[in-house]
């Protein structure tokens, strides 16, 4: 499949009465978009010294958000999300510099529970939770 790349340069001007000042000019942070052949957007991502910085966006084909990611300095580093395509949220985790911190969620379609997973700086901290699509506790 063709994919079509587009870099976006962040700039910011203030006006001013003798003209324009340009007060933030970042040459090394910039946006970057692909696109699938039919022009449809496929990513949006922020980039600071050609690392992944900032938040990710990744689409289907179709338009749908899949999943949404804040990084650092080319780690995950935030909220990292995961959506089904009729957009409720299938999981919802925390980064913390490209390791996985504090709770873990993933939900069934349905937007039930399913499970609970306690992480500390990349270590599973507890035992995994479940439940079934009708909200009943498993283990």
């Amino acid at each position: 499949m063709l994919k079509i790349n587009k870099i976006v340069t962040l700039s910011f001007i203030v006006f001013q009465s003798c003209g324009f000042i340009n007060l933030w000019s970042d040459k090394d942070r910039e946006i970057r978009e692909s696109y699938y052949q039919d022009g449809s957007i496929e990513y949006k991502s922020s980039y600071f010294n050609n690392k992944l910085d900032g938040e990710t966006y990744y689409y289907d084909t179709e338009g749908n958000l899949l999943t949404y990611a804040e990084y650092e300095n080319g780690s995950l580093h935030g909220i990292s999300k995961g959506f089904y395509k009729t957009g409720n949220v299938k999981y919802v985790c925390n980064y913390f510099y490209g390791h996985k911190h504090g709770e873990e969620r993933f939900y069934h379609e349905n937007r039930q529970l399913q499970s609970i997973l306690e992480y500390n700086y990349g270590k599973e901290s507890k035992e995994i939770i479940r439940w079934n699509e009708k909200g009943e506790l498993l283990y």
